[in-house]
């Protein structure tokens, strides 16, 4: 599919979107129902199976290892972008956040 084609689709997802909160945009790729949602909905409770979001993702985990909550992975998003990335980024995931911020920034421009 061209560039131009797969932009038009994620600008017609975004639309779906509320108005993002701070570290949503991250929130859409981490857990898109829960974008807009309070900081303290559980998002993925304590689940030490190994293929849990729970296992899977230390760093969105809440103090204490509790549950994964909105706020715990808005943390998170805020944390990656004050270090410049957290280590277990993957490269894939940074260049669809960029891709995010520009198509927010342009459909901004048209509104």
């Amino acid at each position: 599919m061209p560039f131009a084609e797969q932009c038009a689709l994620l600008d017609k997802y975004f639309d779906q979107i509320p108005k993002p909160i701070e570290h949503d945009v991250y929130m859409a790729f981490a857990a898109p129902a829960h974008v807009g949602d309070p900081d303290e909905t559980v998002i993925y409770p304590v689940d030490k199976g190994p293929k849990s979001a729970w296992t899977q993702n230390p760093g969105w985990r809440s103090a204490g290892n509790g549950p994964i909550t909105a706020g715990s992975i808005r943390a998170y998003a805020a944390n990656a972008k004050r270090s410049k990335g957290h280590p277990t980024q993957t490269t894939g995931m940074a260049l669809a956040v960029v891709l995010i911020i520009v198509l927010f920034g342009l459909r901004s421009r048209r509104a």
